[in-house]
Formats: C-alpha cells, sequence, structure tokens
C-alpha cells in the first residue's frame, strides 16, 4: 500500500496522506527534472513485491551517460527496493544519420558525411565541409566592409542543434579524393 490516511485535514478540507518514503524519493527525483527538457522522470504507478522500478528516459547521449554514472541507485526506501532504470530516448545511428543526409541533400558546402564507431557504442557522425568561407553583410563594426566571415562547419555548428554524435569539419585542403576518399559523397545516397 503505498498511502496511509490520517484524520489532519489539510488547507483545503481534504484528508491528509501520508506517502511511502519511496513515493517522496520518487517526488524529489521528478522536481530535480521537471525544467530539463531532455529528461522524462516516469512514474511507475504502485510496487509490486516491494519492488519498483523507476524509468529516466534521457534525450541526449551525454546526459544519459552522465546521469547514469552520477546519480545514485536508492535501494531500500522505507522497506520498497527502488531502482532507477536509464533509458536514452535519442536519435538511433540510422535515425540521425537519415536525418543529417536528407537535411544536406543538394548543400555545395557540405562535400560527404561519414559514419565512425564511437564511445559507448554511439557512432560519430562527421559531416565533412568544403574549404570556403561564408561571408555575408552584418554590421560588423570590426570589418572594415561591415561583413562577418565564417567557415562552414563553424556557422553550421552555431546553426544546428548540437547532438551527441554529428561533428562538422573542414575537409583537409591536401586531400585527394582518388588516393584517401573521405565519406560518401552527397551524390550517391540512394
Amino acid at each position: 500500500m503505498n498511502e496511509k490516511k490520517v484524520d489532519s485535514a489539510k488547507n483545503d478540507g481534504e484528508k491528509l496522506k501520508m506517502q511511502m518514503p519511496w513515493v517522496e524519493y520518487l517526488c524529489k527525483l521528478t522536481a530535480a527534472f521537471e525544467l530539463d527538457d531532455g529528461v522524462n522522470v516516469e512514474d511507475p504507478g504502485e510496487s509490486v513485491d516491494g519492488k519498483v522500478t523507476i524509468k529516466i528516459h534521457v534525450m541526449s547521449y551525454p546526459k544519459y551517460l552522465a546521469l547514469k554514472e552520477l546519480l545514485l541507485q536508492p535501494g531500500d526506501v522505507g522497506g520498497v527496493q527502488v531502482t532507477l532504470e536509464f533509458v536514452y530516448d535519442g536519435p538511433s545511428e540510422e535515425e540521425g544519420s537519415f536525418l543529417y543526409r536528407f537535411a544536406f541533400a543538394g548543400n555545395k558546402y557540405v562535400r560527404s558525411i561519414m559514419m565512425e564507431p564511437g564511445f559507448g557504442g554511439v557512432p560519430n557522425l562527421y559531416t565533412i565541409m568544403e574549404n570556403d568561407v561564408i561571408q555575408f553583410f552584418d554590421d560588423n563594426l570590426s570589418d572594415y566592409q561591415g561583413k562577418v566571415n565564417f567557415l562552414p562547419s563553424d556557422l553550421y555548428n552555431e546553426l544546428f542543434k548540437s547532438s551527441a554524435f554529428c561533428h562538422f569539419n573542414q575537409i583537409d585542403k591536401k586531400a585527394n579524393e582518388e588516393d584517401d576518399p573521405v565519406g560518401i559523397p552527397l551524390g550517391e545516397w540512394p
């Protein structure tokens, strides 16, 4: 049983309900992440056979790893065995790669995209940018003509949502695709 009625009255006229200590722990955990859009604490419902598992859904892979490492497993809380289960709800390798490939199809600044294995089994998606300078007027007082200058990789890092696995890089100006191909050229995707 998760709650016990007490005859004392609250300010709103209802009976005060005493909660089990694990429910208080759930409330603390939920409150700690209520303002974080990338973390959702799932209400596990009733405890079963003196055990309850609280699922924590995380959208960012680095945050998933950090929370999994840093949050204490509560263990026994008021006679109920409480376990935290961390669930990564971010894009999978295929979904992430698919989105970036479609987003950059036909973009002349993007030379290719390649995927390499990364830390913890999550792949790194490298978007290789052409060696160009993007320049436009921006009433920049530090430039005589009022222009700002960006490498495509720097501009794209500012514009696109950061991801655990996508990196924007400039092509090595000495790279020769015939000797050392870099990634999959955009024109070859299905």
